[in-house]
């Protein structure tokens, strides 16, 4: 089948063979067919972070970034400028990049309450800290990005 669209909404970073994937959806996208990635960034802030503490002995954050241990953890972590360089050596063109809000407090507690590894306590505390850090969490760089980008053709080869 052809498609006009297809979405990667939190599922691209979970993906072994990324190159493969991108064959298949331009295989499967009609001409100009659009592929949108929204996924985890390593430009954010909780992720530059999490690197941080790993390096000074504190892996358990940068552990849960890659959701170590979870039944589908992240293989991969891309940003805006890596992740667009990927899809142009697969056949596409980044046509919009940009951020989405690195976190939201509705449903946070939930979220936080999925990694079994902690004690209710350390969850709550969890969700007090980035509840009263908010404020400064929404203007440091976000730890979610989204390209849409559009299937290259052999015109648009020919342009560049």
């Amino acid at each position: 089948e052809q498609f006009d669209v297809i979405v990667f909404n939190d599922v691209f970073e979970h993906i072994p063979d990324v190159a493969a994937v991108l064959n298949e959806c331009k295989n499967h996208l009609k001409p100009y067919g659009l592929l949108v990635l929204n996924l985890p960034s390593s430009s954010g802030v909780f992720y530059k972070a999490a690197r941080i503490l790993s390096k000074v002995g504190i892996n358990s954050f940068f552990e849960r970034l890659w959701q170590k241990g979870f039944p589908s953890p992240h293989l991969h972590y891309f940003n805006a400028e890596n992740l667009s360089r990927l899809l142009r050596n697969n056949g596409f063109d980044a046509v919009d990049t940009g951020q989405l809000a690195t976190v939201s407090l509705k449903g946070l507690y939930t979220r936080i309450s999925y990694d079994r590894k902690n004690s209710r306590l350390v969850g709550f505390l969890i969700w007090l800290s980035v509840s009263l850090f908010m404020p400064l969490i929404k203007i440091m760089p976000s730890d979610i990005t989204y390209v849409i980008s559009k299937k290259s053709t052999d015109e648009d080869s020919i342009s560049k």
